[in-house]
């Protein structure tokens, strides 16, 4: 197997990673308030960002405009992870996840507005497999009913994670992945900083938890920050090897739901409380199918 699809494998494993810890922290001590479990991520990038500069001091070696629109898309961002957050804590990642296969629709549909492209036939048809594979995938075929609530969340989180990779398409231009993760990074802060100065129950909720935790929190905070770092890093590490940029994102994005589904349903042995236990019935085989036609989806669209 050659090395960039080695290298494709690590990135949609460490997101994975990261979206099992937003469901156990959302769910174990912010279950009432997802603006305090944004506060506290936004708080631990800020602590990260000293670091970063360290590594590398040329991440000020930008234009204002440039710093200033990713700072934006950072704070797009976190709004976006405030209807995500949600569907977290009333159902499965292995629901909610698969779901963001369609910020690549909410993209196309931007792009066409905004910047005049054209949509080929072969887009559309793409667009309406991923589509009808969304809707497969929050459909109880025993009750014949939609999960309504997950799927106006996950599209709402996914068409404001869609304006952010747009923004992003403007502001990063040729920049390093590093320097454009710390100002991204620096939106997050700015959001968590707002949360905690102007929030009055926010900032009080996010103290007495590290404080109830005695500071576990901030730890799983931190391993999870450590997952988004590196999962940023391998996936600017496998682009420059991978042979299509277009290939390696729709491998990515395709894993990603995959692992995001195993990877809960294993806690659920563990955590029976915070996940739903895996096994081989029809809701597993109907997520990995109707994942796998979202997958398929997003291959007809490169």
């Amino acid at each position: 197997m050659e090395l960039w699809l080695l290298a494709a494998f690590l990135p949609p494993l460490l997101f994975s990673v990261n979206n099992i810890i937003d469901q156990f922290v959302s769910r174990d001590y912010f279950a009432d308030s997802v603006r305090a479990f944004l506060c506290l991520g936004g708080m631990v990038n800020l602590a990260v960002l000293p670091f970063i500069y360290l590594f590398n001091p040329n991440v000020f070696h930008i234009e204002y405009g440039q710093a200033l629109l990713l700072i934006i898309g950072g704070l797009i961002y976190m709004c976006a992870c405030f209807p995500y957050i949600k569907a977290l804590q009333s159902d499965d990642a292995s629901h909610a996840i698969p779901l963001f296969q369609i910020v690549p629709l909410f993209v196309l549909a931007l792009g066409w507005i905004t910047l005049g492209e054209t949509l080929t036939t072969k887009q559309l048809i793409a667009g309406a497999i991923i589509f009808l594979g969304s809707v497969g995938i929050v459909w109880d075929f025993s009750t014949h009913i939609v999960k309504g609530r997950l799927y106006v969340l996950m599209a709402l989180s996914s068409f404001l994670f869609a304006v952010y990779v747009t923004l992003m398409r403007f502001g990063a231009v040729e920049l390093d992945w590093i320097t454009t993760l710390f100002w991204i990074m620096a939106g997050w802060s700015l959001f968590g900083l707002i949360l905690f100065c102007f929030w009055t129950n926010t900032r009080q909720m996010v103290l007495k938890t590290i404080k109830e935790s005695k500071g576990k929190v901030i730890g799983i905070s931190c391993i999870q920050e450590g997952a988004d770092i590196l999962g940023a890093a391998s996936l600017a590490f496998a682009m420059v090897l991978a042979p299509s940029a277009a290939l390696l994102i729709v491998i990515v994005n395709g894993l990603q739901p995959l692992f995001a589904i195993l990877l809960s349903g294993v806690c659920g042995l563990f955590f029976p409380r915070l996940f739903t236990p895996i096994k081989l019935n029809r809701d597993l085989i109907q997520k990995l199918i109707c994942s796998f036609v979202m997958f398929y989806g997003m291959y007809l669209l490169i």
